[in-house]
């Protein structure tokens, strides 16, 4: 797993990334990615949501796609945004970078959507090459789901 700037590449098509820049998006772009998905809270205020708008427009200046992904503003994920979102990475173009502030929900939506088909230890380890300690997240979803730990 490589890291670029604040770019982690966690598979052949998913990364992960804090909160994008012009250069973080030169870098995705020159690295053949199509695809960026913004994981942050929803706009709280005309001010964040003007600063969304300029972060898509600079995206799609980048011959990126772009789309939204709305998070809670506590962290949580529940199993409905989890499949929302699992369903997204399965309809954008791929490869796809997916970031968030500081890249930790980022990160944690990946694992908690790839985590019938990578073990909690892949999970974790990837996450780590991140820069995110994400096995609090990956105990808490196996006391839910033992099966699937």
């Amino acid at each position: 797993m490589k890291s670029f700037s604040n770019l982690t590449i966690l598979t052949g098509n998913t990364a992960v990334s804090a909160l994008m820049t012009p250069r973080c998006l030169r870098v995705v772009r020159a690295m053949c990615f199509i695809s960026v998905i913004n994981a942050m809270p929803a706009a709280a205020s005309a001010e964040d949501e003007e600063t969304e708008k300029s972060l898509s427009d600079l995206v799609r200046r980048h011959n990126l796609e772009y789309r939204r992904f709305p998070i809670a503003t506590d962290g949580s994920f529940d199993a409905g945004l989890i499949d929302s979102f699992r369903d997204l990475m399965n309809d954008v173009p791929n490869p796809a970078v997916v970031f968030s502030r500081t890249g930790r929900s980022a990160v944690s939506l990946w694992a908690l959507a790839n985590a019938e088909m990578l073990t909690c230890e892949q999970l974790a380890e990837k996450a780590l090459r991140a820069g995110h300690d994400i096995s609090a997240l990956l105990d808490a979803g196996a006391k839910q789901n033992p099966i699937a730990a």
